[in-house]
């Protein structure tokens, strides 16, 4: 009796382990059809679909992200600021809600923006977070919408006047990285496309010729970084070296190994002749 019961109990086992590895492979082949659909996305709507399929894939991604407490933030707070918010919204308390969101509305508040928090994942981050700016999201839109007696239309302008200066204005900062610096227009895509362009634009070494690119076009002509041929089709580097061991005698040489003649090729028919003073005309 007992050998049965122990046979038993081995197959259950047996078949659990055979479950679990089966579902490790299954998992492991789609996080590499995810991986490899991950290079050919074409807007940010694809991209936002296809990290967060491939986040839902790893458990620990999903513990981390489920997981309130991190010593990178005041998750407790954060958690409590959510809640408050959401019983002044849901109560219509707008006077309550608007002096809160007043002295509360800053963008790291609670450290939520720190570096460490968006580097776990691919997209996102605690879920904590994320549902506290959701419901500040909502709380701003139940202002913007309300209509009633409490709140006259000359102070919901003031509100959101002293809140535009207390939260300030976004801007973007673009990195240098040689060649690779190219890969900021694609961000600039995703934000133009969706309506999310900062008004203040700057960069480093390769993200100073995206940055100047932007600069010296309208807004309504951005639609053209989706153009192959405009963004990665004109060469903006170049070497003035052959070799491994000629671009090390140039250097002990403090020779220059970039060519400056194609940088400023491609500066001219990116950027165009312009001052700064002829394109803000």
């Amino acid at each position: 009796m007992d050998l049965q019961v122990f046979h038993i109990a081995l197959e259950q086992l047996v078949s659990r382990l055979k479950d679990k590895f089966m579902e490790f492979i299954l998992r492991k082949h789609r996080q590499m059809e995810l991986v490899k659909q991950l290079e050919s996305v074409k807007s940010f709507e694809e991209w936002d679909d296809v990290t967060r399929a491939l986040d839902d894939l790893d458990p620990r991604k999903v513990a981390w992200r489920d997981n309130d407490e991190s010593d990178s933030y005041a998750f407790q707070k954060t958690k409590a600021k959510t809640a408050f918010l959401q019983k002044l919204r849901t109560t219509g308390d707008i006077k309550g809600l608007i002096g809160f969101l007043r002295q509360d509305l800053v963008k790291n508040i609670g450290q939520v923006a720190s570096p460490e928090l968006y580097k776990v994942c691919r997209n996102g981050t605690k879920r904590n977070i994320e549902r506290y700016h959701n419901e500040v999201i909502r709380c701003i839109q139940y202002v913007y919408y309300y209509k009633g007696s409490r709140l006259r239309p000359e102070a919901k302008l003031k509100f959101f006047e002293l809140a535009g200066w207390s939260y300030g204005k976004t801007a973007l900062m673009l990195s240098g990285g040689a060649a690779f610096g190219k890969f900021h227009y694609g961000l600039i895509k995703a934000l133009y496309e969706l309506d999310l362009m900062p008004r203040i634009i700057v960069g480093s070494s390769a993200g100073s010729l995206c940055a100047a690119y932007i600069a010296v076009h309208k807004f309504e002509e951005l639609h053209v970084l989706s153009d192959y041929e405009i963004t990665f089709g004109k060469n903006a580097l170049a070497w003035n070296f052959d070799s491994l061991w000629e671009m090390v005698k140039m250097i002990s040489e403090k020779k220059i190994i970039a060519s400056t003649d194609v940088l400023k090729t491609f500066v001219r028919d990116t950027c165009k002749d312009l001052t700064f003073g002829e394109i803000y005309e």
